[in-house]
């Protein structure tokens, strides 16, 4: 059910780890949850010699108040080497599909078929967290990191450095 609410007469609560907005209008509680997704990316390079980068993204995801920790990967886009540097904006590209996590480990990299998973170590507040991800070498990722949820909605998080950026949001 959609709902179309005037938000400067609401009450929020927000319960963060859950990822849970519960929104009070005329006394009805309506419950909004807030799923990250990747809506902007780049990249700078191609890491083989091929005309095309299959730029992947695959994350771990981290509840504070529960010990069960999901991983993930997807196919975010193929990229052809004329579009180096180039911002690609694509709101599809969800990420998880629980309530928000109270933060994500993330590797975006360039999938190489042919070859064994390597282990990328990334370094977080809460701990450290490898993630396997199908690259020739260790070094060819293109970002990788540890972040907070943001828990509001149309919040984001760039991953930005020389090899190209990547902007991780939470729907409005």
């Amino acid at each position: 059910m959609t709902v179309d609410v005037d938000r400067s007469s609401l009450n929020y609560s927000n319960h963060h780890s859950y990822g849970i907005q519960e929104i009070l209008q005329n006394n009805t509680f309506y419950k909004v949850t807030y799923y990250p997704y990747i809506d902007e990316y780049s990249i700078e390079h191609l890491y083989d010699r091929s005309n095309k980068a299959e730029y992947y993204e695959r994350h771990t995801v981290y509840y504070q108040h529960s010990p069960r920790a999901e991983a993930d990967w997807e196919l975010i886009k193929k990229i052809h080497k004329k579009d180096l540097g180039k911002t690609f904006y694509d709101p599809d590209k969800q990420l998880d599909r629980d309530a928000l996590p109270d933060g994500m480990w993330i590797v975006t990299f360039e999938y190489d078929f042919f070859t064994n998973r390597k282990p990328i170590v990334v370094t977080g507040p809460p701990y450290n967290c490898v993630i396997d991800c199908k690259l020739t070498f260790l070094h060819e990722w293109y970002q990788k990191s540890f972040f907070w949820m943001p828990t509001t909605g149309g919040s984001y998080v760039i991953l930005t450095n020389k090899e190209g950026h990547c902007k991780i949001m939470t729907n409005d």
